[in-house]
C-alpha cells in the first residue's frame, strides 16, 4: 500500500488515481509525437558520408602517380615491373644505360643549331632495353622548356616520338635553339 500524494489515504501500489480525491498519482509528462524526419535525416547524412568516402577512396586509388625526378632519370614501377626511364643528349653505345643530366652548347652570336633529346627505357635487373613494353603504357608525351634566367632567347622543341635514326631510344625530340637561348630546363612529361 502507498499513500495518496494529495490526500494521504492508503492506496494499492499499482493505483494511478486516488478513488477518494480523484487525483492522478504520478506527475504527467507531455508526450511528444515521434519525429521520423530526424531518423531519415540521420540516414541521409550517413549515406552522403559513405558515398563521399567511397568517392575519395576511389580517387586516391586511381590517382596518377607523379614522379618528379629533379634530374634526368627516374625508376618507374607498376604491376608489370620496374623501368629505369632517362633522358640523354648523346647517341653512343652507353646511351642505353646512362643518363646525361646536363648538356652545354656554345654558338656564335646569330647562329642556330639542333640537338636531339632521347628518352630511353632500361630494365636494370635484366640489363636490357625495354622500350617497346614501356611505350605500350604511354598515352602521350610532352616536352616543356623553362628558361632558368628568364630571358627571351629562342628555343623550341619537336613533339616527342619514335625516330628510326635512334632505334634504341623509346622517343626522340629535336631541340632547336639559338646562341641566346640561355640556360633551360627541358621537362619531359609522360602520361601513362
Amino acid at each position: 500500500m502507498k499513500p495518496c500524494i494529495h490526500c494521504g489515504r492508503e492506496l494499492p501500489e499499482v493505483a494511478n488515481f486516488c478513488p477518494y480525491c480523484g487525483r492522478r498519482q504520478n506527475a504527467s509528462r507531455p508526450v511528444q509525437a515521434p519525429r521520423p524526419w530526424r531518423k531519415r535525416a540521420l540516414y541521409l547524412i550517413l549515406a552522403i558520408l559513405l558515398v563521399g568516402a567511397a568517392c575519395v577512396f576511389t580517387m586516391l586509388r586511381h590517382a596518377p602517380a607523379v614522379y618528379d625526378a629533379q634530374g634526368s632519370e627516374i625508376m618507374y614501377t607498376d604491376r608489370d615491373g620496374s623501368y629505369k626511364v632517362f633522358v640523354t643528349w648523346k647517341n653512343s653505345p652507353d646511351s642505353v644505360t646512362q643518363s646525361v643530366r646536363e648538356w652545354t652548347s656554345k654558338l656564335e652570336e646569330g647562329l642556330e643549331s639542333t640537338q636531339p633529346a632521347m628518352l630511353y627505357v632500361y630494365d636494370p635487373v635484366a640489363q636490357k632495353n625495354i622500350q617497346d613494353d614501356f611505350l605500350k603504357k604511354v598515352s602521350s608525351a610532352v616536352i616543356t622548356i623553362r628558361r632558368q634566367d628568364g630571358g627571351a632567347g629562342k628555343i623550341s622543341v619537336t613533339e616527342p616520338a619514335y625516330n628510326g635514326n635512334f632505334p634504341l631510344a623509346a622517343m626522340e625530340a629535336d631541340l632547336m635553339y639559338s646562341a641566346d637561348a640561355g640556360t633551360n630546363d627541358i621537362i619531359w612529361t609522360l602520361h601513362m
